[in-house]
């Protein structure tokens, strides 16, 4: 018996798959960042999550254990306080943000929110800028208020195979 992830196959049965369904990250795509994000065109979010829904109870008719992303995320940081820490200091460090100062207020907002869930969907979806205050940070005028630091690997990434 093998441990760990291992493929052994690309044309075998498909026995688990992880997903991530559309949400509020879409909301916050633009004309100015669909191309980096690997859209044609900004899709309706209901029209994504149905889509989504539909593909995942097709797998799951076909016997594959269907996985979330964003769950699978949540109960590693629920089980590792040091997880969580390192989960917000690298996507601070990596959503793309300018100036030390709005990193910052950036980090209270994610540090802020308790439930391990709602940090990873918040992280998914980005973090806008009426979400922090921005009031006395000196640097806050090189951030673009709209969409702030959505994170960029997420939508383009629907499905791994495991």
């Amino acid at each position: 018996m093998t441990t760990g992830l291992n493929i052994c196959s690309e044309i075998g049965e498909l026995r688990k798959v992880m997903l991530h369904r559309p949400g509020d990250e879409l909301l916050n795509l633009s004309p100015d960042n669909i191309g980096r994000l690997l859209f044609d065109d900004i899709p309706f979010l209901e029209t994504a999550q149905a889509e989504h829904d539909r593909f995942a109870q097709m797998l799951r008719d076909e016997g594959v254990e269907v996985l979330y992303l964003d769950q699978l995320v949540a109960e590693a940081l629920a089980a590792n306080p040091m997880a969580r820490e390192s989960f917000i200091r690298d996507y601070v460090a990596e959503c793309g943000i300018d100036g030390p100062g709005v990193r910052e207020a950036v980090r209270q907002r994610l540090e802020a929110i308790d439930d391990p869930l709602e940090l990873v969907e918040k992280a998914i979806t980005g973090v806008r800028a009426d979400e922090v205050d921005l009031t006395s940070v000196k640097d806050a005028s090189s951030w673009t208020p709209f969409p702030t630091c959505t994170s960029r690997a997420i939508p383009s990434r629907s499905l791994a195979r495991v």
